[in-house]
């Protein structure tokens, strides 16, 4: 967690409602590739991963607020407000997927498996606050925005996208980014069916992003 949440005055932490985008991002072939490093050298593996990760985010803005092992959930534009935070997680997940590139460029030459990763960011309403009980509390996002977007990144592998965004992010990056509609797709606990964007690369930058497969998870 950033270090000025670490440090912040338990009153900045009460649960509070912002407009923010919410990132989700996830190892592809997690558990395949587990099964072919020692315990010790999958560790080293995620490691390296997630630091990589967190100082892109990081440098766009974005707080990690929760790893889950293989996965994270990032939230830009709270609990320090921006109005580009939509713009800011998109290029971050640009730069994720251009960083994992380097990686794995990195680790072939190690002689090691590589992986790939698959990234989902809605944009909306999300509450943020302090969750759990006496022994352990974390300070979340909670809401729509952020399921969505866990959603969209699980959904990475059956549409061959490496970055997936809701409608309501691309409306606010329509002008920023090259991105290719997909289709409306439905999601676990959703009524209503979600239009999907894959984002292929910025419009300020000459090179598109590779459009990466990513694997299933088996």
């Amino acid at each position: 967690m950033a270090e000025h949440l670490l440090s912040a005055k338990t009153e900045d932490l009460l649960t509070k409602e912002y407009h923010a985008s919410v990132l989700f991002c996830d190892i592809r072939g997690f558990t395949a590739l587990s099964e072919q490093l020692t315990a010790s050298e999958m560790m080293a593996v995620v490691d390296t991963y997630h630091r990589a990760m967190e100082a892109i985010f990081a440098k766009h803005g974005g707080i990690a607020l929760d790893y889950q092992g293989d996965a994270e959930m990032v939230i830009f534009g709270a609990p320090q407000t921006s109005d580009s935070h939509a713009l800011q997680a998109v290029r971050a997940a640009v730069e994720m997927q251009m960083e994992l590139d380097r990686l794995r460029e990195q680790w072939i030459l190690e002689g090691k498996p590589c992986f790939e990763m698959g990234v989902g960011i809605c944009t909306g309403s999300i509450s943020l606050g302090m969750v759990g009980g006496a022994v352990r509390k974390q300070y979340t996002a909670i809401g729509d925005v952020a399921n969505t977007a866990a959603r969209l990144q699980g959904l990475s592998v059956e549409l061959s996208s490496p970055v997936l965004v809701a409608e309501s992010t691309y409306k606010e990056i329509i002008n920023e980014v090259w991105a290719a509609p997909l289709r409306k797709v439905s999601l676990k606990g959703k009524k209503q069916s979600v239009m999907v964007y894959r984002i292929n690369g910025l419009k300020d930058e000459e090179r598109r992003m590779r459009v990466l497969k990513v694997e299933p998870d088996n």
